[in-house]
């Protein structure tokens, strides 16, 4: 015979022993997930709730953040001129505490669980406003509907609550007739969420083939990519950070700069991660030209 009881865990004393084992397995877990990676104007009330419904500030932050990073990487703002990712690619769905002010490696990882991949493609101003559009007219049914084709915008975009449309792109009037650079899911180009204005625009280009053939980005390494050189243009003039005067900045010069600007502790893990993005040729250091070349693509 099978015994079955259910008993309290609470009425079992824990073995310290094998709970700190269990501390010093999850410390490096938990400096990842605190990893710093923006900060955030304490008056913003940052949630990622009702996403597939309506624009959210965490759908504005993450894909604002993917439009400079694709900028950054090519040198030049014209390299994209606006962002759009599907809402079912945001998934934490989240409502962030007041007077929140640091966004995490955690909190990315939650919002964008999947890889999400992110190519730039050219696209009729036409096409772009019909697309946001398509995908937004369930949020204005008499019953409300969520759905995962609900796009986010980058904080260049206008969208006209009264006509239902785009009115700006990249800050500016949109011109229909304009082709757009826009960064935007390799799988939304692939047909996912069945966004007709943009599968029609796709089926009748077939020049955009080699977009499925060529894996596109994750929006993830944009971002942390982007945040890093963010952080890099904030430590200060690089004599400033080169403490020792020999021509190169250290893991620990980078964290000490670190620590005084965030004025708080910093852990290996953020420093790595600002390494990682900056340090091209991974010797560990990062000289004199690796920092211009970042900073330069801030510009």
């Amino acid at each position: 015979k099978i015994k079955v009881e259910l008993v309290k865990c609470s009425e079992y004393h824990a073995n310290q022993e094998l709970v700190k084992i269990m501390q010093e397995h999850n410390r490096p877990l938990e400096e990842i997930e605190s990893a710093y990676l923006c900060e955030i104007d304490v008056s913003l009330s940052l949630k990622s709730t009702q996403i597939r419904r309506s624009q959210t500030s965490v759908g504005t932050l993450l894909t604002s953040l993917v439009r400079d990073g694709l900028r950054q990487t090519a040198g030049h703002k014209e390299a994209c001129d606006g962002v759009i990712i599907d809402a079912g690619a945001i998934r934490r769905n989240f409502e962030y505490p007041e007077g929140y002010s640091v966004f995490t490696w955690g909190d990315l990882k939650k919002e964008i669980p999947f890889s999400s991949e992110i190519v730039v493609v050219s696209i009729p101003g036409k096409v772009l406003a019909d697309a946001i559009q398509f995908s937004r007219k369930r949020a204005y049914f008499d019953v409300p509907e969520d759905w995962g084709g609900f796009m986010q915008l980058d904080n260049g975009f206008m969208w006209d609550e009264e006509t239902r449309s785009v009115t700006h792109v990249n800050a500016q009037p949109l011109d229909p007739n304009k082709e757009y650079n826009i960064g935007i899911l390799v799988l939304s180009l692939q047909g996912m969420n069945k966004n007709q204005p943009l599968m029609d625009w796709c089926n009748a280009n077939p020049k955009l083939d080699f977009v499925f053939d060529e894996a596109g980005r994750p929006a993830k390494d944009i971002i942390i990519d982007c945040c890093a050189k963010i952080i890099l243009s904030q430590l200060g003039a690089f004599h400033d950070l080169d403490l020792d005067a020999d021509g190169q900045l250290s893991p620990e010069e980078v964290k000490t700069a670190m620590q005084m600007r965030l004025k708080r502790s910093v852990s290996e893990k953020e420093v790595t991660n600002l390494m990682k993005m900056i340090d091209v040729n991974s010797d560990g250091f990062i000289s004199r030209d690796e920092f211009e070349r970042a900073i330069a693509t801030m510009k």
